[in-house]
């Protein structure tokens, strides 16, 4: 049995960080929704131009309300992206909020059970074995990274944490487990 009781520290967020996955799906949609933004504000501006050069007149009533959607749609998309950003900053707030909380880490025979103090509420979460697909080893740690679907955990164990077991326990282990190893 090994057990390691951590502080997050800043170091692991930005570990956290590099090792997130980037979405290429989103890289496309942005695109896509660009060209689609830029396609409908010159369509608005040249609907503009017309509605001028006719003063109005002959034009039909719902003329006027499809310049407003068309130069309406690429301020929505600015207005999306900006508070996208800002879901995107509250998110890490809350996760650099957490750092000061204590996680205790203990693996078992067939489960890595993780234990968290947070506003005096104790969680308690059970990961298979089967969902570590790597861990790499730093000078000072070893972070065990988890995937269960799209969601990756990263677990970060402190060389000064170990209460039962140690380091190269811990290494042994998931090298018998066959996870994958890299180094920092």
């Amino acid at each position: 049995m090994i057990v390691n009781k951590t502080t997050y520290c800043e170091k692991d967020v930005l570990f956290a960080c590099k090792k997130t996955k980037k979405d290429a799906g989103l890289i496309i949609r942005l695109i896509l929704t660009f060209l689609i933004d830029g396609f409908s504000l010159f369509w608005g501006i040249y609907c503009i131009m017309l509605y001028r050069e006719y003063n109005g007149r002959g034009l039909p009533a719902w003329f006027p309300l499809m310049i407003v959607l068309l130069l309406a749609l690429p301020l929505i998309t600015v207005y999306r992206i900006l508070t996208r950003k800002k879901r995107a900053g509250k998110a890490l707030m809350k996760q650099l909020k957490d750092l000061g909380a204590d996680k205790e880490f203990i693996f078992g025979e067939d489960s890595v059970e993780a234990l968290s103090l947070n506003g005096g509420i104790e969680q308690r979460i059970k990961y298979s074995y089967d969902l570590m697909k790597e861990y790499c080893v730093s000078e000072d740690s070893v972070y065990i990274i988890m995937e269960q679907g799209k969601q990756r955990y990263i677990m970060p164990l402190h060389d000064d944490g170990y209460t039962e077991g140690s380091k190269e326990e811990l290494i042994s282990f998931l090298e018998s487990m066959n996870v994958r190893r890299e180094e920092i």
